[in-house]
């Protein structure tokens, strides 16, 4: 019997020791997790930005906003290819013949420009054709005409090379009849000092920088100043010996300023002094 309660008071003691030890170890337990995980854990920051997350079926009015949302969405991109689209084409537009030379380039479209020259009869349109003989004997109508028509080199690209605008000298004062008063009248230049070219599409001011008689061929005094290949200012055809050379034969001044970024504008017309002679004005042109 002793022995009997001498087990059961063993038993329980086993059993009550092994209660605390399973207590203790939880209680350790949960303490060593916590601990990891506080370890672990990343602190709390500020949101980068704001996410809405839509949990739920939008209802009617919401799906109508967001249509209304996509559709502007897509008509800002349109748009914006649009635009891209009118700017290119604008680049790439060509310029509007001006009101005042687009009847006369629809009845001749080798219409190019006019000229006008105060105090002289020259108030003529000038056309440009594929070669420098046709305008010489024919008029703006294109019908065979003695005095021919004002016309420009056809060489000569009017929106970038110098301009060469050829004329008869006629004796009834008509096309370039009068443009010798700059040498036959000393004063004249000083009250004309400048005349006005406009093209298809611009307006110039042009100034005098020189007039002169000229040799277009070799003479017995001279040699040949073919001053009608300047047309542009190149290796063969230089600035410098273009401005030598208006310099060398000049009945005024010639500005000292001029130099090869100018355009100049030169109108020719016969001379009878010797054989192969040419009247030349040259002006620079200004755009107005």
């Amino acid at each position: 019997m002793k022995f009997l309660r001498g087990f059961l008071f063993l038993a329980v003691l086993v059993s009550a020791v092994y209660l605390v030890y399973s207590c203790a170890v939880g209680v350790y337990g949960r303490i060593l997790n916590a601990k990891l995980q506080s370890e672990h854990s990343l602190p709390e920051q500020e949101p980068a930005y704001s996410l809405t997350v839509i949990t739920q079926k939008p209802d009617a009015e919401t799906s109508v906003n967001i249509q209304n949302v996509q559709s502007q969405s897509s008509n800002k991109s349109e748009s914006v290819e649009y635009d891209a689209a009118m700017t290119e084409s604008e680049a790439i537009t060509e310029p509007v013949i001006s009101d005042d030379m687009r009847a006369l380039y629809d009845l001749n479209s080798d219409t190019v420009g006019w000229l006008t020259v105060p105090d002289t009869n020259i108030d003529y349109v000038v056309c440009q054709t594929t070669d420098n003989d046709f305008y010489l004997h024919n008029s703006f109508e294109k019908k065979p005409l003695q005095s021919g028509t004002l016309f420009v080199d056809y060489r000569c690209d009017l929106n970038k090379s110098n301009i060469f605008i050829y004329g008869h000298k006629q004796a009834d004062k008509s096309m370039f009849g009068t443009l010798t008063n700059y040498h036959s009248n000393p004063d004249f230049y000083k009250h004309n000092p400048n005349f006005e070219f406009s093209d298809l599409y611009r307006k110039y001011r042009c100034e005098i920088v020189s007039y002169f008689i000229c040799p277009t061929t070799k003479t017995k005094y001279a040699e040949a100043f073919d001053f009608y290949n300047y047309i542009y200012f190149n290796e063969d055809y230089s600035f410098n010996n273009f401005a030598d050379n208006i310099r060398m034969y000049s009945e005024i001044p010639v500005p000292n300023d001029i130099s090869e970024n100018d355009r100049f504008i030169i109108l020719s017309t016969c001379s009878y002094e010797y054989s192969g002679a040419r009247f030349v004005v040259i002006a620079r042109m200004q755009e107005t």
